[in-house]
């Protein structure tokens, strides 16, 4: 199939597909993705369904579902026979995201779902403090003791996210970074929500400016989001992924994306 045809994405969708975390930015992508395709036969979940009013009007069902509320999930996985499950981001409170994929899981079993569809990330590993990397590892260890079909997506991370450093080092001219040369890959949203379905320091170069490149320790980073206004979380969980980068665990490459959706990955240059 040539890179410029859209894949047809309904053979995937044998039965309800329901898709947790509608409302988020990837969570947006697959449904755009899915609608363009004229497919319906989809159960979209939400904290708030008030947000998703949207995607009513366009023939989705959309249901409440809380994952810090075990006791009011069990009609939301009704119907469903495969779950996309978008992990969560619940970096204020360390933890917390860990319990909810747990509280998923769990009615997902007993609802005897066919498949759990799970966005985890390169490399996950155990973490003697509260990490990103630990809640995904540990999230797929619950997975592998389940009596549920499951498939991993591995995302490197989004493109998207390299924006929200990229003002920072315009306006001081300085890319600061931990992980010296190693590697690091990037995939766009959109690339990540075509694969879901089918089965998921660049800044001098995108702006144009000269910036220098100054290499700091994991804690002078984490600072330095600090002083530009990041909340301590989000700095915290941040400063997580650049300690992985400068091990290699994101040097990561594959053809996934390709292979599943037919279509090229989008270059974070594009």
């Amino acid at each position: 199939m040539s890179s410029n045809q859209r894949p047809s994405v309904k053979p995937f969708l044998s039965g309800e597909l329901l898709v947790t975390r509608a409302g988020g930015k990837l969570g947006m992508n697959v449904f755009e993705e899915l609608l363009n395709q004229g497919t319906t036969n989809i159960i979209a979940t939400t904290r708030n369904p008030s947000k998703l009013t949207d995607l009513v009007t366009r023939g989705i069902e959309v249901r409440e579902a809380d994952f810090d509320k075990f006791e009011t999930l069990g009609p939301v996985f009704k119907g469903a026979n495969r779950l996309l499950l978008i992990s969560t981001d619940a970096l204020n409170n360390p933890r917390q995201t860990l319990r909810q994929h747990r509280i998923a899981i769990k009615p997902a079993i007993d609802s005897r779902l066919g498949r759990i569809i799970y966005t985890s990330i390169p490399n996950p590993h155990p973490a003697s403090e509260p990490s990103v990397p630990n809640d995904h590892f540990w999230t797929e260890v619950a997975l592998f003791e389940s009596s549920l079909n499951w498939t991993i997506l591995r995302n490197n991370l989004y493109s998207e996210v390299m924006l929200l450093f990229a003002e920072r080092a315009i306006q001081s001219g300085r890319s600061i970074a931990t992980a010296g040369t190693v590697g690091r890959s990037y995939v766009c949203r959109d690339d990540c929500a075509r694969t879901a379905l089918e089965s998921w320091s660049m800044h001098s170069d995108i702006t144009g400016l000269n910036l220098s490149r100054n290499l700091v320790t994991p804690e002078e980073l984490e600072q330095n989001w600090l002083d530009s206004g990041m909340p301590p979380s989000v700095a915290q969980s941040s400063n997580h992924f650049n300690k992985d980068a400068a091990q290699g665990y994101q040097a990561i490459v594959s053809s996934t994306v390709e292979d599943l959706s037919s279509y090229k990955p989008v270059s974070p240059f594009d």
